[in-house]
């Protein structure tokens, strides 16, 4: 039979640490690598060495190329022709792994059973920034001591001999998901671990961008929604409310500052939307923020925006304002006692200069805005307090536009209460109207809420009511107790009296609006017994059977 050459190629590096190895007998690797010791050990002196090895001749070479260097080591051995052909088949699947193995696009690692790096495709050096001389020839928990990954997908395959899948993000900045699976041999042992590095950088930009875009279009949406809404007039009767529409429509002409001031619920947006529908910029967008309701560390940025990096989380494009997005147009402050001091700097200066720095930014950015403010606090109060700066208070207070409770202008409750009425009506398809006795309690109560509290109410009104006319029955408790305070007095009778005589009334009045004693209880937030108590004495005698509560 005759016989045909073999050889077995390996490239090592000059420290010793294996680049490459094609296909070898069993055992030669071992061979090989020492006698690579041996011949650098030697200081590298000889650029050549030969020598016979088992059954072969093993070529030693020194090889440096622009200031690298490398030692290739040849074996040559005989072997038969049926042998060689094998070989020679081996070396074409070798070749056409090898090329699978370095055109796939995502980055491929093989490491042996002991956890040492013995291949590395070209697209993960691409992937990780990393040299495959730096990887190749190294064991899992020697790259990450040396700092050149965070965490090995090999090491955790090998520690828990299952497939791992882990998320990376290499020195380089690119980010990675990659999913490392062990390969067991005959006896169940794993001598492989092939680990798959995809590059999902792009991907990740992809969905800031998308996050970002939303968020930008939903701050266009506001502004959209601002220049197309249909604002609400201002509906009143009172000659307070008409000196607060003729000083909206004064101060809707001018760029000063304005500071709207009531009591919760009165309508301070309101009279805002009808200064911006009257003014010049009625067409520029009107964006809105609650100072109250953002918490702190977040304000400073929906207000003036932020620079790329500014924070943890904060987007890489970094974000526009308030103040940048309503450019030319308006911006409400509501509730503007609730800033706090270091952001209460930061608007005096846009106030003055109309102009400012977004978070973590070094370049001043300067917007054309016209500022409103809008409160329930006592800002002079909080001046003397010096919870808010005075020269900031004196800066917005250069127009002021003061909103009485609805307390104080009863003449608009009726005519707001129909307007509400009919909003209602049509939000909810219906043609409801109000008993004329309704009136009469929407005149004596006191409207702590104010309008807010009055609209809300008439809604609730049009929902529960199952009828076209809208009985005075379905209005809450507190508002049908409060007609007591209408009860006459005769100056002729003691205080004892005249106390037993509203006590007497209040009690038949709870007797009547109420089913049970707890019901009761409740109502009126006093113990169940005193409910008791009251009622036998006040209202016990020559109540109907229908009147009587029940426990």
């Amino acid at each position: 039979m005759s016989t045909q050459n073999a050889t077995a190629v390996f490239v090592c590096s000059t420290s010793g640490e294996l680049i490459y190895a094609s296909e070898a007998p069993d055992g030669l690797s071992r061979q090989v690598m020492q006698a690579v010791d041996e011949f650098i050990s030697q200081g590298l002196r000889e650029r050549l060495a030969v020598q016979r090895l088992d059954k072969g001749t093993l070529e030693l070479r020194l090889i440096s190329e622009d200031a690298q260097a490398w030692v290739l080591a040849v074996y040559s051995w005989q072997t038969s022709e049926e042998e060689h052909w094998r070989i020679v088949e081996l070396k074409k699947l070798a070749m056409e792994l090898e090329g699978i193995f370095e055109t796939s696009h995502d980055g491929i690692v093989v490491a042996d059973g002991d956890g040492t790096y013995i291949n590395v495709n070209t697209n993960y050096e691409r992937i990780s920034g990393l040299n495959r001389h730096k990887i190749v020839g190294r064991s899992g928990w020697d790259v990450m001591r040396q700092g050149l990954i965070s965490q090995s997908a090999t090491v955790m395959v090998l520690e828990c001999g299952q497939p791992v899948s882990i998320n990376q993000v290499f020195e380089n900045g690119r980010k990675s998901y990659i999913t490392a699976n062990p390969l067991f041999d005959e006896n169940g042992k794993i001598f492989r671990v092939v680990t798959n590095v995809r590059d999902i950088t792009e991907i990740q930009n992809l969905r800031d961008r998308l996050v970002q875009s939303q968020s930008r279009l939903n701050q266009y949406s506001q502004i959209v929604k601002t220049l197309t809404q249909d604002k609400e007039d201002l509906v009143f009767r009172s000659q307070k409310m008409r000196q607060v529409k003729d000083n909206a429509v004064k101060f809707a002409q001018v760029d000063a500052p304005l500071l709207i001031i009531g009591e919760t619920g009165v309508g301070k947006e309101v009279v805002a939307d009808y200064v911006h529908k009257h003014s010049l910029r009625a067409t520029e967008p009107f964006l809105k923020i609650n100072c109250a309701a953002i918490p702190e560390h977040l304000l400073e940025a929906e207000l003036f925006g932020y620079e790329e990096g500014a924070f943890t989380g904060a987007s890489k494009r970094g974000k526009p304002g308030l103040l940048e997005m309503a450019n030319n147009g308006m911006v409400l402050l509501d509730e503007v006692g609730e800033l706090p001091p270091i952001l209460q700097a930061k608007l005096l200066r846009f106030v003055e200069h109309q102009e400012f720095y977004r978070v973590g930014g070094k370049k001043p950015r300067k917007v054309n805005v016209r500022l409103l403010a809008a409160t329930n606090r006592d800002l002079e109060d909080m001046v003397e307090q010096k919870t808010f700066r005075v020269d900031l208070f004196y800066r917005l207070n250069v127009l002021r536009i003061n909103i009485p409770g609805l307390r104080e202008r009863t003449e608009d409750i009726l005519v707001l209460a129909e307007y509400f009425l009919h909003k209602a009506n049509q939000r909810y398809s219906q043609d409801k109207i109000f008993d004329p006795d309704i009136y009469r309690y929407l005149m004596s109560y006191n409207w702590p809420g104010n309008v807010r509290e009055l609209e809300h109410m008439v809604e609730r009104l049009v929902i529960m009511s199952d009828s076209k006319v809208i009985e005075s029955r379905l209005l809450p408790a507190h508002m049908l107790l409060c007609q007591l305070g209408d009860l006459p007095i005769d100056i002729g009778l003691s205080y004892r009296e005249a106390r037993d005589n509203f006590e007497r009334s209040f009690w038949r009045r709870v007797q009547s609006l109420y089913p049970s004693y707890r019901q009761a209880a409740r109502a009126l937030k006093v113990n169940h017994s005193t409910v008791i108590k009251k009622l036998s004495r006040y209202a016990g005698k020559g109540a109907s059977k229908e009147a009587q509560l029940s426990d």
